[in-house]
């Protein structure tokens, strides 16, 4: 018989073995970055209308110079045309792609978005005024005209090339009996008009969109036109131009054409114009 030492000396050994989990939680620093070109190197400037007034707009526009990228915001009253420079990018709500100071890449969409109501006098001026390689994106346009024949025009390309009109709202309207024009691709100019909604209102004739003389050629696909007048027209193509193009919504108005057409604009209602 064992004793109550003996017994304790041939029970087995038993480890008693601690397992303690450090976790540590580590924070990346938060890193605010401005930047300051887009990813192409180009140079960045922002105009809000609360420090640069409608009437100082085209100064700004013209200082930022040519291959440079605007992002305007807010609401910008003007009485002149905004004329953009040679390569620009003028943009409200649109995806930029930007580089900061310490090469950091990024694609950044400005919030709030940005108008241009313009009031410009005289017959055939446009809000804006498109240049060789420059692009509109994400814009509110609104340029409006009094009673008589005045004929109010949104946007236009006159006798540049590859412009590109993106995404954007242009409204143009005339009070009395003019021509209101939302878009015009004329004079030998070329470029894309996609993703816009468009709308022209007259009680004389109302286009949305026109492309015409001098062998323009433009690709209009994915609008909304509307043309509300006497008569109201989606789009008006004057030969010889030449013309492409899918997806666009006939809100208001009728397809109409003269002269040489090359190709054809199509309409979500199976239609093509011409």
């Amino acid at each position: 018989t064992l004793t109550y030492q003996e017994r304790r000396m041939t029970d087995p050994i038993v480890r008693d073995i601690d397992i303690v989990a450090q976790v540590q939680t580590v924070t990346a620093p938060s890193v605010t970055e401005a930047a300051t070109a887009t990813a192409a190197g180009n140079t960045l400037a922002v105009v809000n209308a609360a420090s640069t007034s409608g009437a100082n707009l085209q100064a700004a526009v013209t200082g930022a110079g040519a291959n440079s990228t605007i992002v305007l915001s807010g609401t910008f009253n003007t009485t002149t045309t905004t004329t953009l420079q040679a390569g620009q990018t003028v943009v409200g709500s649109a995806p930029i792609a930007v580089r900061t100071a310490s090469g950091r890449n990024a694609t950044v969409t400005p919030s709030g978005g940005a108008t241009i109501a313009s009031t410009v006098g005289g017959s055939t001026n446009p809000a804006v005024a498109m240049a060789s390689n420059s692009t509109l994106a994400g814009m509110t346009i609104s340029r409006t005209a009094g009673g008589g024949l005045v004929n109010p025009v949104g946007v236009h390309a006159d006798g540049v090339s590859g412009v590109t009109i993106s995404g954007n709202t242009i409204t143009t309207t005339s009070t009395g009996a003019g021509t209101a024009f939302g878009v015009r691709i004329l004079n030998g100019a070329s470029g894309s008009v996609t993703n816009n909604t468009i709308t022209a209102t007259s009680t004389g004739i109302a286009i949305a969109a026109q492309v015409a003389g001098g062998g323009a050629s433009a690709t209009v696909s994915g609008n909304t036109l509307s043309g509300t007048g006497t008569p109201g027209r989606t789009v008006d193509l004057v030969g010889p131009v030449s013309v492409s193009g899918t997806g666009n919504v006939a809100a208001s108005g009728t397809c109409t054409t003269s002269g040489a057409i090359t190709g054809s604009i199509g309409f979500t209602n199976g239609t093509t114009c011409p």
